[in-house]
């Protein structure tokens, strides 16, 4: 447990120190600038010093914006283009899939709520760069607690490091357990590929286990306010007696509006264990209610 707590604050501190690097944008990026009384402009970032930045905004052409008068300066998008359809479409919620997150960052999304048949999800922007968050049953058993750092290495390139911990709650089953994990995001917010990879550790009164957990998720735009989900948690085999188990699911994610979005899934999972190999799907598909708060 002590070597695991180094890693992860190893791995924050790195992040820590590559975003202080990395927050400025680059001359010629793709850019959304929110000024102070809340007046937006996109555009192409032509400029920018410590006393103003030129903008070639889609609106009204050529403008400069004094420092001052900046709220913030958002980035990662690819094209023009997007910067426009992210506009129109405020599609949120881009920082989650099914059941993983990605390197992109709640700054733009805000804090929301994940209604899933199972039970809800709350995610906090804490930061343009911190997230946290707490997901439960209908029940109220388990919970679990969630951190996230996320940055933005380039314009198509974001990481995240996380953790989460949680316990069987008030039902007291003796249920401990911690996922350390890092995920690497190409793309864009609209589309995007996520590759992730954490450790688990699991103790159960007062016997522990653990093992290495890997995920490949990603979304696409289908049409208009119509999204394509994948998401993948695998558990790789590590000897004999314990296997390979996959669970997967596609779907799609419709944005009813810039504050609600619905989301289906099609889960199906798979087992390779010595000489079991078993595949299935759930009889129905599962369901999901994002909402901003």
């Amino acid at each position: 447990m002590k070597t695991l707590l180094v890693c992860i604050s190893v791995l924050l501190g790195s992040a820590l120190a590559y975003a202080q690097q990395g927050d400025v944008p680059q001359i010629g990026s793709y850019v959304k600038v929110a000024k102070q009384d809340g007046a937006e402009y996109l555009g192409k970032l032509v400029a920018m010093d410590d006393r103003e930045l030129r903008l070639d905004s889609t609106q009204i052409g050529s403008v400069v914006i004094p420092r001052y008068l900046v709220a913030s300066i958002r980035t990662g998008y690819t094209s023009l283009t997007e910067v426009i359809e992210r506009a129109e479409r405020q599609d949120r919620f881009s920082t989650r899939y099914f059941l993983t997150t990605n390197g992109f960052s709640n700054s733009e999304d805000g804090s929301y709520i994940l209604f899933n048949v199972y039970g809800p999800d709350f995610q906090f922007a804490i930061t343009d760069h911190f997230t946290a968050g707490i997901l439960t049953t209908w029940i109220g058993s388990p919970i679990v607690g969630s951190l996230k750092y996320s940055t933005s290495i380039n314009e198509s390139l974001h990481g995240a490091v996380g953790l989460l911990t949680g316990s069987s709650g008030w039902l007291d089953l003796g249920l401990y357990f911690g996922v350390p994990y890092a995920a690497a995001t190409f793309g864009s917010r609209l589309n995007n590929i996520t590759v992730s990879a954490g450790y688990g550790l699991v103790a159960v009164d007062g016997e522990s286990d653990s093992r290495s957990l890997l995920s490949v998720a990603g979304t696409t735009q289908i049409w208009g306010r119509l999204a394509f989900v994948f998401d993948s948690m695998i558990l790789p085999e590590i000897s004999d007696r314990r296997g390979t188990l996959m669970f997967a699911s596609p779907g799609i994610r419709w944005f009813a509006s810039n504050t609600t979005a619905f989301q289906f899934g099609y889960p199906f999972y798979s087992i390779k264990d010595g000489s079991i190999n078993e595949y299935g799907a759930a009889p129905f598909p599962t369901f999901g209610v994002f909402v901003k708060m």
